[in-house]
């Protein structure tokens, strides 16, 4: 029985950060399309800048139905479910490329290669090295 949890103890952790990676990657895009149109409404608003608001929220809402079918919100959705997938996709990349970062860093713990572009010191020998 012990066997059994040990060896699954990584599965609700690896959930847990897939399902983080993939809401950030969902609401990092859309927040990022709504502030930049709720800004260039904003703008709009002031007097003297009311073209380039309008002109700066002309081609997002333009960008948006675009990828929405022609409504602006359920394209702000597609956009954000492709982020959210492609970034599921990369963590679960990661895992299975590096499935024991959480333990070792074996990338920044081994040695520098020996060769072209690394200069020998004085007094430094091939066995000195490890």
């Amino acid at each position: 029985m012990s066997l059994c949890n040990s060896s699954m103890s990584w599965l609700p952790a690896w959930l847990r950060s897939l399902l983080l990676t993939a809401l950030v990657s969902f609401t990092l895009p859309v927040l990022l399309l709504g502030g930049a149109l709720s800004l260039f409404l904003a703008i709009a608003y002031l007097p003297g800048l009311e073209q380039f608001g309008k002109g700066g929220a002309a081609p997002v809402f333009y960008v948006l139905a675009t990828f929405g079918s022609g409504c602006a919100p359920q394209g702000a959705i597609a956009i954000g479910l492709t982020c959210g997938l492609v970034g599921g996709l990369f963590s679960l990349f990661n895992a299975y490329r590096y499935p024991d970062l959480g333990q070792s860093y074996p990338l920044l713990t081994s040695p520098a290669p020996r060769g072209a572009g690394f200069r020998q010191l004085p007094g430094d020998r091939e066995g000195d090295r490890g």
